[in-house]
């Protein structure tokens, strides 16, 4: 149950509730409501849960000799020929990261923690920088430490965690398509667009320049 809390709350950073609220509605009630900074942080602190050495918490590793897949032709077997026998403890942890990963770090998200951040009356609203800072320093911690990494999860996850940096670094449209990624967003009427210009890419120059300072910062923590 605690795995899958972490899908779901992902989806709070740089969140919005909505509302189906028509014209006249009692108690200023609007379409959107952003997530306040208090709340995208209380996901944030329990999202990083995830990224810690010990999130095995006291699960006992001699378990996972006694799980093997059912071979039976039944109804409980979903085992093919060429499929691991054996438990792949490394394969479902850093899917799981991957997958909050690629959720809060997903270009339509972190537009909205942008626009949020720049419309808010808040005094400390939630922030892009905030973000990448605290996934570095928890996933990187050890490294940022002066440690060497402590297991090989946390190798696998600070692996997938630098690809993705590297993506979100890079303003290249070609290695944009070759990641299967958007190139440009047409939701946007031409009103709204300069003269001259049918569409805008989703690139953030925010983004750009965050996950470049953090690709720097885990450098320098590396040598």
């Amino acid at each position: 149950q605690k795995w899958r809390g972490y899908a779901w709350m992902s989806k709070a950073i740089g969140g919005i509730e909505v509302s189906r609220v028509h014209k006249g509605a009692p108690n200023g009630l609007e379409p959107f409501r952003p997530l306040s900074g208090t709340e995208q942080r209380e996901a944030l602190e329990y999202l990083l849960q995830l990224y810690q050495p010990d999130v095995l918490g006291d699960f006992p590793l001699d378990m996972i000799n006694r799980m093997p897949v059912e071979r039976r032709g039944d109804f409980a077997s979903n085992w093919n020929f060429g499929q691991r026998l054996t438990y792949p403890i490394h394969d479902f942890v850093t899917w799981n990261r991957a997958q909050v990963l690629n959720v809060v770090f997903n270009w339509e998200r972190l537009m909205r923690i942008r626009d949020n951040a720049f419309i808010t009356d808040e005094v400390n609203p939630f922030t892009l920088g905030e973000l990448f800072e605290n996934f570095t320093d928890t996933i990187w911690a050890d490294v940022v430490m002066g440690l060497a990494p402590r297991d090989s999860l946390q190798r696998e996850t600070q692996s997938i965690y630098l690809d993705m940096l590297i993506y979100l670094g890079s303003n290249d449209p070609e290695f944009a398509a070759h990641n299967n990624q958007e190139s440009s967003r047409g939701d946007l009427p031409g009103s709204h667009l300069p003269p001259g210009i049918n569409s805008l890419t989703p690139w953030i120059n925010d983004v750009h320049a965050l996950a470049f300072a953090e690709l720097l910062r885990i450098h320098e923590a590396i040598e």
